[in-house]
């Protein structure tokens, strides 16, 4: 992920976001926080951090919600819930648009932890027999 993305604030007070890639994503509803992390950093090939706008607000960088976990997903579902059931919601207000930032740190695989673990209860196992 090396685009460089800007937030541009106009004239009238609004942002306007610029640069970077646009994406049509649809996520089950089903899914995880692992999952959706996983499939989004396989799809820009980078570890990434998530943060969406509120459905029918106007786009405030300092006003992103950050998602780390499947609590904040489930919030973030049931904000698209709620904005989608009220009457006068219109489709474009309705969209949740989520912004992707680079990862502070790697994403790991299945097999990466399994690996981390065999190695980690190997240690304590040699540790374990040292200590006779």
């Amino acid at each position: 992920m090396e685009d460089i993305v800007l937030w541009l604030q106009l004239s009238d007070g609004s942002f306007k976001y610029h640069g970077g890639h646009s994406y049509l994503e649809s996520v089950p509803y089903s899914w995880s926080y692992s999952d959706l992390m996983f499939r989004l950093s396989e799809k820009v090939e980078d570890a990434v951090s998530i943060q969406y706008q509120l459905p029918g607000e106007e786009l405030d960088p300092d006003c992103l919600i950050s998602v780390s976990d499947d609590s904040d997903l489930q919030e973030m579902y049931d904000e698209y819930m709620r904005a989608t059931s009220r009457p006068d919601a219109a489709a474009k207000m309705t969209r949740l648009r989520v912004f992707l930032f680079q990862a502070a740190e790697d994403v790991y695989t299945a097999e990466d932890i399994q690996e981390a673990s065999r190695v980690s209860s190997q240690v304590d196992l040699m540790r374990a027999f040292s200590n006779r």
